[in-house]
């Protein structure tokens, strides 16, 4: 799969919001700590800053 689009796939499934599921995200990363109250607020970036996700 081209670069751009295994980029694209990763951020769809694993970063992005799914407003068909509760406007949660579908398979969370455990280190992303989605949900927490406390913590800094960090982003990563695909595609040249195209996809960002913070967390």
């Amino acid at each position: 799969m081209p670069h751009c689009l295994e980029q694209f796939v990763n951020h769809f499934h694993a970063e992005r919001n799914h407003q068909g599921k509760g406007n949660g995200i579908l398979f969370p990363a455990p280190e992303d700590r989605i949900g927490e109250m406390s913590g800094d607020i960090q982003t990563r970036e695909r595609l040249g800053a195209l996809l960002i996700f913070y967390y």
